[in-house]
């Protein structure tokens, strides 16, 4: 089961929350400055993100769309 790590986010791939529309994308753990502003974005206080964690597309893109 994959579910979004962004804070409030309850979109998954499975389960009560499974919306099969959805995208999920890894953290670009690679990439420190865009690693920093996904962490930033997703409203969450944590340290590096493992890389089995995902966020939902729309969760990437909401702090740019405001």
């Amino acid at each position: 089961m994959v579910y979004c790590s962004a804070l409030n986010c309850q979109n998954a791939t499975s389960g009560v929350y499974k919306n099969s529309s959805v995208t999920f994308y890894g953290f670009p753990l690679q990439n420190k400055p865009l690693l920093k502003q996904w962490i930033h974005n997703m409203g969450r206080d944590m340290g590096t993100p493992s890389k089995h964690q995902r966020l939902f597309g729309y969760c990437i893109l909401l702090p740019f769309m405001l």
